[in-house]
């Protein structure tokens, strides 16, 4: 009877400490924050006046634009020959990165691209700026005086015609190009000085575009509309200050996702300062609690988000562009 009373007492100590150990959660790693490869780079770079300017993306390609020098070799990116002067261009690339085609942008003037909209009917829009027309400089005729003296040069100095300069990219410029790399119109509208675009989106009856125009050395901000065939007249305003063009929010299925410049903690990631500003992407699941962490290499141009691709991003880096890919977490 004793030797039954302790088997029975040694059966509760063990089914209470089989209870106890089901109930203690096993702890889970702390959340890093990891860095994200490029999965491509280019040695376009802004020291030899190349510039990346905007992303689009399609569910199976990926589409950037900007702007290259003449001068500049062909790279992974940008294959195609120089039209002359400074060229406007837009690439595209499949989602690991290789190259599917790309055209340069513009003519034998300057010209340059900074801004690029995606329509329904899966064309690009980009926009940029052009040298305008050319303001012919009037040569007085030679009116002879009489009885004057010979002219006298001993030393046979050659005396080379003035140059004018070159007129400035005064000339807003609009191309639009087929999903396959097409150009199909091209659309200009002559400004009254310097103008640079910033920004294009697509609206129901054509396109938006705002950014900045100098006029008779005064900065304003502008914008002007597109119809399909021909732009409005410009609206001016005094010239604001722009959010910074990293700071985006996604939604996706299974949360959402949120990118910015992070200096220091990340709420949510005690185990991670940075001491330099370094832009992040945030993974959330629906209850807003951190699935995942990446921190980008270099200075953020453009990001955006397709469902069938993910979260892309492009940085200007040391010696030319990265490309990056983040596909979320289910």
């Amino acid at each position: 009877m004793k030797l039954a009373r302790i088997s029975f007492i040694a059966a509760l100590l063990l089914a209470s400490a089989d209870i106890s150990h089901a109930a203690t959660p096993a702890k889970s790693a702390p959340l890093k924050v990891m860095p994200l490869v490029p999965i491509t780079v280019s040695n376009l770079t802004g020291a030899a006046g190349d510039q990346v300017s905007a992303l689009a993306l399609t569910p199976s390609a990926i589409a950037i634009a900007g702007t290259v020098e003449s001068s500049s070799a062909t790279n992974g990116w940008v294959a195609s020959k120089s039209l002359g002067g400074t060229d406007g261009f837009i690439a595209a690339l499949d989602t690991s990165g290789n190259h599917l085609w790309d055209i340069r942008l513009g003519s034998a003037q300057d010209e340059i691209a900074t801004a690029m909209a995606l329509d329904k009917q899966g064309n690009y829009w980009v926009v940029g700026s052009a040298q305008g027309a050319a303001t012919p400089t009037p040569t007085p005729s030679a009116t002879p005086t009489p009885n004057a003296a010979p002219t006298i040069n001993p030393d046979g100095v050659k005396v080379n015609p003035v140059t004018p300069p070159a007129p400035g990219l005064t000339r807003l410029i609009l191309w639009d190009i087929s999903s396959a790399g097409q150009l199909l119109n091209t659309y200009t509208y002559d400004a009254a000085g310097v103008i640079f675009p910033q920004s294009i989106a697509i609206t129901a009856t054509g396109a938006s575009i705002s950014g900045r125009l100098i006029s008779s050395n005064n900065l304003q901000g502008f914008t002007i509309t597109f119809d399909g065939a021909k732009f409005s007249t410009p609206n001016l305003y005094s010239q604001r200050v722009t959010s910074v063009a990293f700071n985006r929010s996604f939604a996706i299925t299974h949360g959402s996702i949120k990118s910015y410049i992070a200096l220091g903690a990340i709420p949510g990631i005690p185990s991670w300062k940075s001491k330099a500003a370094v832009p992040v992407i945030i993974q959330y699941s629906k209850t807003k609690t951190i699935v995942a962490a990446n921190y980008l290499h270099g200075t953020v141009v453009d990001m955006q988000y397709q469902r069938n691709i993910g979260v892309v991003a492009i940085t200007e880096q040391a010696g030319g562009y990265g490309l990056y890919v983040l596909t979320p977490r289910p």
